[in-house]
């Protein structure tokens, strides 16, 4: 593998020529801490805090070269440092050990110029913390911040989801929650609010559609990589968003959409949103993952009510029963939401998989992976692979197949 950092400007240059804005390729130290940023999107899963911690407190260069430095956090760290990381995150040295066990894998630079090349060939763009137009709200998901955002479409409209409106719901929209989609997009737009969803079926494509049909300003957040697009039967209305207004992503280009990286695909949503409406949800729809991470870091929920032997709004009236959601009954109300009002964070909602089981689920199917193929496909330790076997084999969620695993 080559030294990431030992590249001579030149080289990185080359590497990010075509991805981002010449001005940063004029700056040898804007360019190299770009492409550590994009190193570290290929080398962890999204919302690894440990890694948004580094990054945040460290130039990205000097976190990439104690990686190649056979990952000696203690030459990186001062005392006060290694403290504040012990309150956080608890015994260091498990810390370290683990981040290493993740980490050591992915660390290569073919896999960096892979996803710049693909990048390049879309047209898209890498944006950091550091860009003039990244997103400032993304700052409240702390050190679960991505580290990069890759980007097609004109960066320079981003701005505009400072004032926006994330509209999130089920995949089996019914007719009653595609008029109520489009009847909030239409008073949205009229208020100059941004629309954000996640460009899937059901309420997320009705609400794209409905922005694009009124002229209005829509950005799509996917799971997986900016050439990943998903789902195929959305592809025609993804590439409409790309070319027109935003697709953005964390994750490189190649990188496949996975459920755990929807969960965390939505907390940008929510981060994105100056309010979080959901229009129609079942009980244990994803969407209601999207208003849990928007309630954790303080944004506005809404819900709207629906028939109460519906299925599809059965999550909405559990999350205005439990006080967790702004009941809405007009668009105007979901306006107000986005532009004035305040939300007590409140504990999530337990998911019946954890974090670990479902990274695992993710990276196995039908053909027998071995601990060392799943642990790089999932990006796990291996006491997290111990335990989070050991919970799925109780479940009859996985099973043994020679010597690997496979999905039950």
């Amino acid at each position: 593998m080559r030294k990431i950092m030992k590249l001579s400007p030149g080289q990185i240059a080359k590497a990010l020529g075509g991805v981002v804005e010449q001005s940063v390729l004029d700056d040898e130290a804007q360019a190299a801490g770009v492409l550590a940023r994009a190193t570290f999107s290929v080398l962890t899963e999204p919302g690894d805090r440990f890694a948004g911690w580094l990054l945040a407190r460290y130039p990205a260069v000097e976190v990439v070269e104690t990686l190649q430095s056979d990952f000696d956090f203690r030459a990186l760290l001062d005392g006060s440092a290694r403290d504040q990381l012990s309150q956080l995150f608890g015994d260091t040295a498990s810390l370290f050990a683990a981040a290493r066990e993740r980490w050591q894998p992915r660390l290569s630079f073919s896999a960096v110029e892979k996803a710049l090349e693909a990048a390049r060939r879309l047209g898209a763009q890498l944006i950091v913390p550091t860009h003039s137009h990244w997103p400032a709200s993304i700052s409240l998901l702390g050190e679960g911040a991505p580290h990069c955002l890759w980007v097609r479409g004109d960066t320079r409209v981003l701005p505009l989801v400072a004032r926006a409106l994330a509209l999130v719901g089920s995949r089996l929209a019914t007719s009653y929650g595609e008029m109520a989609t489009t009847e909030l997009v239409s008073v949205a737009v009229e208020k100059s609010l941004a629309i954000v969803s996640g460009g899937a079926y059901g309420i997320d494509a009705i609400a794209h559609r409905a922005t694009l049909a009124l002229d209005g300003f829509t950005v799509a957040v996917l799971a997986g990589g900016i050439d990943r697009l998903y789902p195929a039967g959305n592809l025609e209305l993804l590439n409409k968003i790309g070319e027109q207004n935003i697709l953005l992503t964390e994750q490189p280009p190649g990188a496949s959409p996975t459920k755990w990286r929807f969960l965390q695909r939505n907390r940008l949503i929510a981060a994105l949103g100056s309010a979080t409406v959901v229009v129609e949800a079942g009980a244990r729809s994803g969407a209601l993952s999207t208003a849990n991470h928007a309630i954790q870091i303080g944004r506005p929920v809404g819900a709207i009510p629906g028939r109460f032997d519906s299925p599809q709004s059965a999550g909405c009236h559990e999350l205005i029963r439990r006080a967790h959601a702004t009941l809405i009954a007009t668009p105007e109300q979901a306006i107000d939401l986005a532009l004035g009002s305040e939300s007590e964070a409140l504990s999530p909602f337990e998911d019946s998989l954890g974090a670990i089981e479902t990274r695992l689920l993710d990276a196995l199917g039908s053909r027998a992976l071995t601990i060392e193929n799943i642990a790089f496909k999932a990006g796990l330790t291996s006491a997290e692979l111990s335990i989070g076997l050991g919970n799925l084999e109780l479940r009859g969620l996985i099973r043994r197949r020679g010597a690997g695993w496979v999905k039950a």
